[in-house]
């Protein structure tokens, strides 16, 4: 960074999707403005593959076997009775609070 300057001069930064008024920051450049001429990493979700490798080790199915348009698997955002507890175990009227993105505050908050 140049001497005397601050990053905020000329790198656009955004706050958490979640909390507006939280103190942490990050930088972020619209994709459009940068697509021609910057290789931009998306790796937000990079625990998520993890994760789905150790459920298929725990549960033994194979989550390439799933049908995208499962109607069970689906119900998770509606309810809870697929996954065989009640809104209250939970505290979520959904069963979707534990899927990234889909529990921060704000989608739930959109969701209704």
């Amino acid at each position: 960074m140049p001497k005397g300057r601050e990053i905020y001069e000329f790198c656009p930064i955004q706050h958490p999707a979640d909390d507006s008024t939280s103190d942490i920051v990050t930088t972020h450049f619209d994709y459009h403005s940068i697509d021609q001429n910057l290789l931009k990493l998306d790796i937000l979700g990079h625990d998520d593959p993890t994760v789905i490798r150790m459920l298929q080790d725990i549960t033994g199915i194979d989550p390439t076997k799933i049908p995208l348009d499962d109607k069970e698997t689906m119900s998770i955002f509606s309810g809870t009775e697929a996954l065989g507890v009640t809104p209250e175990q939970i505290h979520s009227e959904v069963g979707s609070f534990g899927v990234p993105e889909f529990g921060t505050k704000f989608v739930r908050r959109n969701a209704a």
